[in-house]
């Protein structure tokens, strides 16, 4: 839509509700968020002057149709006039008495309480765990009590595991249970007893239909000479996917029509819980753009870089019982029994069979005291790393200390980061609480790492030279950060680097999850950066300072394959450059941040796949930011102080000492017990520990400053971004939602 079409389309509008939809631009009244034991939801509540011929419902379809979600008030009050101060300026108090009296408030636990049926009560008790406090309502608007893009993939991933058919972009399109629950479904059986082959022919017809745009299709035809490409195919198999048809990317490609495509799809049912068919996934895998840089970067001992959880609250819990679990799991989820091989240089990636791969270990810790046994169980964990063979071994371990009652015995868990990342490890976790439980997943379908590969090679043969020029465009040559220390090296060690970690007190972190990002349609990673940018521009008097970013691939927007709970390690790297101009401007410097953080094609996946996949290395290999920052999102504990639980080991040294680190500084930020936490780490060979207290410290000052800033705002102050399909910048928008 242009800029000229969307004037048209204002001017197009009923005098009503161009009142109501210039009230929603600048007067949306946004009720503050109460205290948990309360109806925590945010609402915007608009109230338009009209007569009461108005029909409220088609008001509110229309701006569904017009407007983001964000955007659509939950509540319309006709009035009779709208309540002025004398200066001319809606009387915002008197409009709240109005919402108070005609607005009836809910109570927290009679909702709970009334639960309509058991998709809504599985709900509820999924997003408290989840969110970590209770009790939550069904009308709680997920992302406003604390949820956020990756929370959402626990949610996805446990609700599958209770038998609720949820898809990945589901909860952004309902964002609380109430609404949510009405386009879930659980799994049943009936279909099993139908004829597989005919449900499948019927799926695949419709979805041809829906993918190709045009009807009939008949199970004989040719996908490729009625109009299919390899792109159109990956929505077909993404598609057949999200209706329980398990098919593979080269499926289509090698049976192209319906009628043989069914031969070899199937339909998963739930009575198999360790692997989605009969046939073991095993063989070569194609490497991720992620496990390329890796082995680009990582030449010194690059077995030994690893993660390390301990599990707590284990007193009921056998080594019998953990080693069946093990091998539950290792066969379960492919990506933990890859394996990597070196070919002259060059890296290959293969899936072995969980018959052939160990993954438990017993050991009997000797030691008078619990001291010694501490210092035996380190020593066996430094001697298991450093002798793990990438191609022979298991990267996955789960290794259970028997501490013959000097201590409670600890159960740790050591994993290449080849083959998990932060996600990976909740799934784990509660596959393995489920099996104590003697609880089985219902989901219909897994996929898998190699799915993950192969969709992603698929994406290389189709390069968006535009995403490329791009990506070019984030080059800034001789960028030079300020430096205690003159090094001459662009590469550190493991054991040359030194961590800060700063805190934002609890208050400010509810402020920062719930209330501070309604003030400009942020995201709290936008208000991280920011802070982020202003403290780096502020130190450095750079204009423009490229990040290193880490993300969640398997968040990307449209992405249509369902990897919520598929193990492996999805992290998307790119580098993005920022303005640092003015940042004392906080209105200035937040919009910036957001609306060039908005620019990113695709969520940054497009980097590595043109940069390893479709070998464009000239330009992108001389992109090499010297910061790096990843949000890891929110973790969340138990209610239950005595149940199972677990955590990143601590004083453990999960990377090898020489290990290769390409960033003079690294910002690792994430939420847990309530408070932000963000940790600083710097090469010692650069900067004095004061230089890292004050840059972290200055982080957290700024970041304070930004929420504050935000909370004292009324009203939403709107980027262009928020309004996508438009072209337009902000003074565009600006003169333009002034003529309202």
């Amino acid at each position: 839509m242009t800029k000229q079409e969307l004037v048209q389309k204002i001017n197009e509008l009923s005098s009503d509700e161009k009142k109501l939809l210039a009230y929603k631009l600048n007067e949306a009244l946004h009720s503050k968020p109460k205290d948990k034991g309360e109806d925590s939801s945010k609402k915007i509540i608009a109230f338009l002057k009209a007569n009461n011929s108005l029909n409220k419902e088609n008001l509110k379809t229309y701006l569904r149709k017009e407007l983001p979600e964000y955007m659509i008030p939950s509540s319309i009050e006709i009035l009779k006039e709208i309540p002025l101060l004398p200066n001319g300026k809606v009387d915002k108090n008197s409009l709240l008495k109005i919402k108070e009296k005609t607005i009836p408030v809910q109570d927290t636990h009679d909702i709970f309480a009334t639960s309509k049926n058991e998709i809504e009560q599985k709900l509820v008790k999924i997003w408290e765990d989840v969110l970590g406090f209770e009790p939550i309502s069904t009308n709680d608007n997920f992302f406003e009590i604390g949820g956020d893009s990756i929370l959402s993939i626990q949610i996805i991933s446990r609700a599958r595991n209770e038998g609720i058919d949820l898809k990945a972009n589901q909860l952004f399109e309902n964002q609380t249970i109430a609404e949510l629950a009405l386009i879930a479904s659980q799994s049943t059986d009936s279909e099993d007893e139908k004829d597989d082959t005919k449900i499948i022919q019927d799926k695949l017809v419709n979805i041809w239909e829906e993918v190709l745009g045009f009807s009939p299709i008949h199970t004989n035809d040719n996908f490729f000479e009625i109009g299919g490409d390899s792109i159109l195919s990956i929505q077909i198999i993404a598609k057949a996917r999200k209706v329980g048809i398990e098919l593979k990317v080269n499926h289509l490609f090698e049976n192209q029509t319906i009628e043989a495509l069914s031969q070899v799809a199937s339909i998963p049912g739930d009575k198999d819980l360790v692997t989605n068919k009969n046939v073991e996934l095993k063989g070569e895998v194609p490497l991720t753009p992620i496990q390329h840089w890796f082995f680009e970067t990582h030449k010194k001992a690059p077995h030994y870089w690893n993660q390390i959880i301990e599990l707590h609250n284990i007193d009921n819990i056998t080594s019998g019982t953990l080693e069946n679990i093990s091998e539950q799991i290792i066969a379960t989820h492919e990506a933990l029994r890859l394996g990597f091989k070196n070919n002259s240089g060059k890296w290959t990636a293969f899936i072995k069979p969980a018959a052939q791969t160990k993954v438990f270990y017993k050991i009997n810790v000797t030691g008078q005291s619990a001291n010694e046994q501490n210092d035996r169980i380190n020593t066996e964990l430094l001697k298991l790393q450093h002798e793990t063979d990438l191609a022979k071994d298991s990267l996955f371990k789960v290794l259970y200390f028997d501490c013959n009652s000097i201590q409670t015995n600890k159960i740790i868990i050591v994993a290449h980061h080849l083959v998990v990342d932060h996600i990976s490890w909740n799934i784990i976790f509660n596959d393995i609480k489920s099996a104590l439980s003697d609880t089985t997943s219902k989901q219909n379908h897994r996929t898998t790492i190699k799915d993950w590969s192969d969709y992603l090679i698929q994406l290389s043969k189709h390069v968006d030279f535009k995403e490329l020029k791009y990506w070019e465009s984030q080059l800034v040559e001789h960028q030079k950060l300020p430096t205690d220390y003159t090094s001459g090296v662009s590469v550190f060690a493991e054991d040359t680097t030194f961590t800060h970690s700063v805190e934002l007190y609890k208050e400010q972190t509810e402020n920062l999850v719930n209330n501070a990002n309604s003030a400009y349609n942020t995201t709290i990673e936008d208000l991280l950066i920011t802070a982020l940018i202003a403290t780096i521009g502020n130190w450095s008097n750079l204009e423009r300072i490229t990040l290193g970013i880490e993300k969640q691939g398997r968040t990307i927007k449209d992405l249509e394959m369902d990897f919520s709970n598929t193990v492996g390690w999805f992290t998307s790297y790119f580098p993005v450059t920022l303005n640092s101009i003015n940042v004392e401007d906080t209105t200035l410097i937040i919009k910036t941040t957001k609306e060039q953080l908005r620019a990113i094609p695709n969520n940054g996946i497009g980097f590595g796949i043109l940069k390893y996949l479709a070998n464009n290395n000239e330009v992108l290999d001389k992109i090499k930011p010297k910061i790096l920052f990843n949000y890891l999102g929110k973790s969340t504990k138990s209610h239950n102080k005595n149940a199972l639980d677990h955590s990143f080991a601590k004083g453990l040294l999960s990377r090898y000492p020489e290990s290769e680190r390409h960033y003079e500084i690294e910002i690792n930020a994430y939420i847990t017990d309530g408070k932000l936490i963000a940790n600083w780490s710097f090469a010692k060979t650069l900067y004095k520990e004061s230089t890292a207290i004050m840059l972290a410290n200055t982080f957290i000052s700024y970041l304070n400053s930004i929420i504050q800033h935000c909370l004292s705002k009324e009203g939403v102050s709107y980027t262009p971004s928020d309004f996508s399909e438009v072209d337009l910048d902000q003074d565009d928008l600006d003169n333009l939602l002034s003529q309202f």
